[in-house]
């Protein structure tokens, strides 16, 4: 599905651990975006040319919804959100089916002898995980809860 979000500026190095990626979730508990929003995510600790070659191409695309930093496990996540094309939101269902159009797109991304590309070829249906879920950020007090009453001891509370 990755390579049907926006062909013109997601490549295939992207999704390497070189610029950090660590997976795709089509849903984020933290941040709803609606049924057919897709997220790429990457671990924002990570900086090179590569990631810096993806930002500046990321910031320009038209298929981003928003970009944040969610904290998982104390280790900051860099989220993309991505609007989703009409022609693919049918395959945020279990089952769905790629016009040639859209096999081509696949095998052009992935390259025409990779294991998708075989995959695709050989297939009519592709079968998909109906939501698959982004971990849930750790827990962060917001800023009143933090600043607003320190206890010192037993018998004095300060602002």
């Amino acid at each position: 599905m990755v390579a049907m979000i926006d062909p013109a500026t997601i490549k295939l190095i992207d999704l390497t651990d070189t610029t950090g990626f660590l997976d795709a979730y089509t849903y984020d508990p933290d941040n709803p975006g609606g049924l057919c929003t897709f997220y790429l995510t990457y671990d924002a600790s990570k900086h090179n040319e590569y990631t810096q070659d993806r930002a500046r191409r990321f910031s320009n695309s038209r298929r981003i919804k928003k970009c944040y930093v969610k904290y998982v496990n104390n280790n900051p996540i860099l989220v993309y959100s991505f609007w989703v094309n009409d022609n693919i939101k049918g395959m945020f269902s279990k089952v769905g089916s790629l016009t040639i159009s859209q096999k081509q797109c696949v095998i052009n991304f992935w390259g025409l002898f990779s294991d998708v590309s075989a995959y695709i070829l050989g297939s009519n249906n592709i079968y998909k995980n109906p939501i698959s879920k982004m971990p849930l950020k750790d827990y962060q007090p917001d800023y009143f809860q933090t600043k607003w009453f320190t206890i010192k001891n037993e018998d004095s509370v300060s602002k």
